[in-house]
């Protein structure tokens, strides 16, 4: 008797009565566009989203959550190519809800705009998002508040959840700031791409970390300088925050720019 018992559900028609599509027979599905409330992920199981692909989500319930990683084995959301997953409002998607780690890779032109981003509230979780794909957090709640989560759940167990952003990735949550690690760690890696956020980056502890050495931060409405000072804000020497009087900037300088700081340094050394 196979341990699980598969439930997968293939919507085939968009427009009808729809539920959630439980994945957890342990295989790969390339996903057809098609609609669903939300999605469930477990049992070793993989879901792609390729290109030209888009999958809507639309919210019956007050408020909805799909689960990359829920109940037993790890699951795996990989979006690629042009590849879309919609959200309505009020639905947010997590890494993971129970043990084994959920896993999100998001890459291509690849677009997902979930109301709240939760990185680990049962288990261990990964979000991976490079070349030119973009995680937009939406800012349109009217029921809930949008939030951006790595590491900030805890139920019980002791997990990491880990957030890597590089190439010319675009992430927003314009209507939250970054909380990494108020419960659990979190660890935020970004090697390139923007990052936009409606408040500032909040880093829960010592075990929590967020690793900047490429690409542009964008905090809007405030002065968040003093981020650069926070011992878990690590970054290459040379970056500073500045505030222009609306919103915080932060920016790893360009290799050759690094150069010149260092070159002109030497020559004020000589010059004295």
């Amino acid at each position: 008797m196979k341990k699980f018992i598969v439930c997968l559900v293939v919507l085939a028609m968009v427009g009808s009565a729809h539920a959630r599509t439980y994945y957890s027979d342990g295989a790969v599905h390339d996903l057809a566009t098609m609609t669903s409330e939300s999605l469930g992920i477990n049992a070793d199981t993989t879901l792609n989203i390729g290109d030209g692909v888009v999958v809507t989500l639309e919210r019956e319930s007050t408020y909805s959550t799909s689960y990359v990683g829920v109940g037993d084995g790890e699951a795996f959301l990989n979006l690629s190519g042009s590849g879309q997953l919609l959200f309505a409002q009020e639905m947010a998607i997590t890494t993971s809800d129970s043990e084994p780690a959920g896993h999100i890779t998001m890459t291509g032109t690849s677009y997902m705009n979930p109301a709240t981003y939760y990185g680990g509230m049962r288990g261990a979780g990964t979000f991976t998002i490079s070349d030119d794909a973009e995680l937009a957090i939406r800012p349109d709640g009217a029921l809930y508040t949008p939030g951006f989560y790595v590491g900030n759940m805890n139920y019980g167990p002791d997990l990491t959840s880990t957030f890597t952003q590089s190439g010319n990735a675009t992430v927003s949550s314009l209507g939250s700031s970054l909380n990494i690690g108020a419960a659990n760690t979190g660890i935020y890696n970004m090697n390139g791409g923007t990052l936009t956020l409606g408040g500032g980056i909040n880093i829960g502890g010592a075990d929590d970390a967020f690793n900047f050495t490429a690409g542009t931060i964008t905090l809007l409405g405030g002065d968040h300088t003093d981020i650069v000072n926070n011992a878990s804000f690590y970054a290459p020497n040379g970056v500073a925050a500045s505030f222009d009087g609306v919103d915080t900037t932060i920016v790893v300088p360009e290799p050759m720019t690094l150069s010149l700081l260092g070159l002109g340094g030497l020559l004020l050394r000589r010059k004295r």
